[in-house]
């Protein structure tokens, strides 16, 4: 049996594999994140798939996709990237300034 991959990278995001989905989250939007400097878009292509935003006040702005098949995730430069079926944890990726804080990777 092969092994499914537990995590995927799009850019300045990263998608990791989950085994729960947290308690308090509501629907979002299937527009992940919008690049800063192009515009493009990060989205669930997939209709059957449902992102959710982790509710104000129970942790950091996380947005988790629930797949119930395949999902794609579409962008203009990156290409698309297919996540298996389960609960992915969305992660915007940050850069490491030696000489200032670290920063949103910008896409």
């Amino acid at each position: 049996m092969e092994e499914q991959a537990t995590m995927h990278r799009q850019g300045d995001l990263l998608f990791i594999r989950v085994e729960e989905l947290p308690a308090h989250t509501k629907k979002g939007s299937k527009v992940l994140r919008e690049g800063e400097v192009t515009g493009h878009l990060h989205q669930v292509a997939t209709e059957t798939a449902e992102v959710r935003d982790l509710v104000r006040g129970w942790g950091e702005d996380l947005k988790f996709v629930v797949a119930e098949e395949e999902t794609q995730i579409t962008h203009d430069e990156h290409g698309t990237i297919v996540l298996a079926p389960g609960v992915w944890q969305v992660v915007v990726q940050r850069e490491y300034e030696p000489l200032s804080e670290s920063r949103l990777v910008n896409d």
